[in-house]
């Protein structure tokens, strides 16, 4: 029987995390520079409000009030920056959460490749039918394709 892997040490995520710069290039962490509705300025890192594990994850409105925003559409955009800068930040139906240990975030990975593989189909099917409706558009037109009628004789 397989043993548990040792969840993942939230200091050691910090200390390897703090002022680095991270995969991809993207620059030290201390550019999230926010300013909460108070006004108060200070520096936003929404992973540091997260537990880990699915079974504790948090919603962005949830999250938003915690932070003293009133806008969870700002939280969203804040881990969208915190995962580029290398912070494993999963999500599930029930909100964000930091994964246990690496199986959780490899099953998060899976279900993030079927997304983006959905989304592809998804976009071609659209492509076609946009090919379908411009080149039914053209006939119509005879041969234009900016809504002006062709003089066709």
């Amino acid at each position: 029987m397989r043993q548990k892997e040792k969840p993942l040490e939230r200091a050691n995520t910090r200390a390897a995390c703090k002022g680095s710069v991270h995969r991809g290039g993207v620059g030290p962490l201390s550019t999230n520079n926010f300013t909460k509705d108070s006004g108060e300025k200070q520096e936003l890192f929404v992973w540091k409000y997260l537990g880990y594990g699915a079974e504790t994850a948090t919603t962005a409105r949830d999250l938003a009030a915690m932070i003293g925003v009133s806008d969870p559409r700002v939280i969203t955009r804040q881990i969208e920056k915190e995962r580029l800068r290398g912070h494993p930040v999963c999500a599930s139906q029930n909100g964000y959460f930091l994964p246990a240990d690496a199986t959780e975030l490899d099953r998060y990975l899976r279900a993030f490749q079927r997304r983006r593989a959905q989304t592809a189909q998804t976009e071609k099917a659209l492509r076609l039918a946009l090919d379908t409706m411009t080149a039914q558009q053209r006939i119509e037109n005879g041969g234009a394709t900016d809504g002006t009628q062709t003089n066709v004789r």
